[in-house]
């Protein structure tokens, strides 16, 4: 038999989820500068004439633990493999004789919720009934399963990689219950978590 390993060659780059919560209080931070017209950025309003800005997330969320130990696109990864195995067995005495094979391929996909299996299997009989007549009998048969997860679309119907992009860091990819909480920021975007337990696509 065979053996191989694969990896995700390459995925997009998103933010861990430090690094997130400091953009989006700094993004809020601009937006209120910009709402307000506050000088010398946007407009003439001095900065204490108005309701003081507030962050999205607090400093002690800032120094808190983290809700993830990995970013969604990591999450979503993993190592996967290929193999393949094959085995014949053949033999007979003077008047019949057999061959049997069979054959497993299985891959484990890259992404999660995703794999393949297929079965092959094959007999051979032959048999002498007289010098003139010689019967045989052969059987094939064949199966595979898959499971796929969605990789096409945009927005809600994105799939498993683009759940994973708009994924907020800030926010546990799973619950205390196990189950798949949705981001705030887009509520109808799945979890990508949740792609995985979707099968046979």
């Amino acid at each position: 038999g065979s053996y191989g390993t694969q990896n995700a060659d390459k995925m997009y780059p998103v933010f861990g989820e430090k690094e997130y919560m400091n953009q989006r209080n700094l993004l809020k931070e601009e937006m209120w500068y910009r709402d307000n017209k506050i000088a010398p950025y946007y407009g003439n309003v001095a900065a204490g004439s108005v309701a003081p800005y507030v962050p999205v997330f607090t400093a002690a969320q800032l120094n808190g633990p983290l809700a993830n130990t990995q970013t969604a696109t990591d999450a979503i990864t993993r190592t996967g493999y290929t193999q393949q195995h094959n085995l014949s067995l053949s033999g007979g005495n003077g008047k019949t004789s057999y061959f049997v094979s069979g054959n497993y391929f299985g891959q484990k996909g890259v992404l999660i919720g995703t794999d393949y299996n297929r079965y092959n299997g094959r007999i051979n009989i032959d048999q002498v009934i007289s010098d003139k007549i010689k019967v045989g009998a052969n059987i094939i048969a064949s199966n595979s399963d898959a499971n796929n997860t969605i990789t096409k679309g945009v927005n809600e119907n994105g799939g498993i990689v683009t759940a994973a992009i708009y994924w907020a860091p800030s926010v546990a990819l799973r619950s205390p219950d196990g189950g798949y909480p949705l981001s705030p920021y887009y509520p109808n975007i799945p979890n990508p978590l949740s792609y995985a337990t979707v099968t046979d696509l």
